[in-house]
């Protein structure tokens, strides 16, 4: 275990030094909670601060992920501004429509959120959960907000990464490095959800089983929203590309049928 306990000093450390440099210093509260969630459970901040919490978290992933990104994005927009002289400003005007869309789920993601945090609390509920929303949602949301910080430092190894992939050659060896990393992102979103199973069951004064029924149940009725909303699309896409075939079927069989 000592090896262990030094790789994790020291990974705190980096993570440490990321919240330091960023200016919003809440998130050593959001580290705080990662590390001992049981003694800050039962001290949940007000909605509003949570909300205002969401943003700043969906702002900074935003941010990591354009920095590691921007090469990819120069040439997908200047891939794009080529293609639209041709195809009358299609392409850019595919990519504003997505850019909206994009943003309005960033100013919604806090909608989203206590809408999640709804149906876990009917959940707990429902297995003789004791605790009251506010508390609930505090506890839900930290634990997202401390998985957020511990992934810090490999949003960081993220950029110089994202700029090899788009070098020849180089990118398949970048890959080979960021396999690791990808694991250990995994595990610290997986730490996450046992952050609010650990919660869940203190607040609610839960069973283990309980306590994993509110996580796990939420889950499996997002994937099952996500599957859903993904199938009606492609069905949505595939009838109207075959609408303009079935009307002028009916069209032909329409003039078929007219007396001469």
């Amino acid at each position: 275990m000592g090896d262990f306990d030094d790789w994790k000093e020291k990974y705190l450390g980096y993570v440490d030094s990321v919240i330091n440099f960023l200016p919003y210093k809440r998130m050593a509260q959001w580290k705080d909670f990662g590390l001992d969630p049981l003694s800050k459970v039962s001290k949940p901040d007000s909605v509003m601060q949570r909300v205002k919490d969401i943003y700043v978290m969906e702002i900074y992933s935003i941010l990591f992920g354009v920095l590691a990104g921007l090469p990819l994005l120069v040439i997908y927009g200047i891939a794009f501004a080529f293609l639209s002289v041709f195809m009358f400003g299609i392409p850019l005007i595919f990519l504003a429509a997505l850019l909206v869309a994009w943003l309005l789920l960033l100013i919604l993601s806090p909608v989203f959120t206590i809408l999640y945090c709804l149906v876990e609390y009917a959940v707990a509920k429902m297995v003789g959960g004791t605790g009251d929303y506010n508390t609930h949602f505090n506890a839900s949301v930290a634990s997202g907000l401390a998985a957020f910080t511990f992934e810090l430092p490999l949003m960081v190894a993220y950029i110089p990464i994202g700029w090899a992939l788009v070098v020849p050659c180089v990118n398949y060896l970048v890959m080979i490095v960021a396999f690791p990393l990808n694991m250990l992102r995994m595990a610290i979103n997986l730490y996450g959800i046992y952050l609010k199973f650990t919660s869940f069951r203190k607040l609610h004064e839960l069973s283990d089983g309980r306590a994993a029924a509110v996580v796990i149940v939420p889950i499996v009725l997002l994937v099952i929203a996500v599957i859903a909303v993904v199938v009606i699309l492609y069905v949505t896409m595939f009838a109207a590309m075959l609408a303009p075939f079935f009307l002028a079927v009916a069209a032909a069989g329409a003039d078929g049928s007219a007396p001469s």
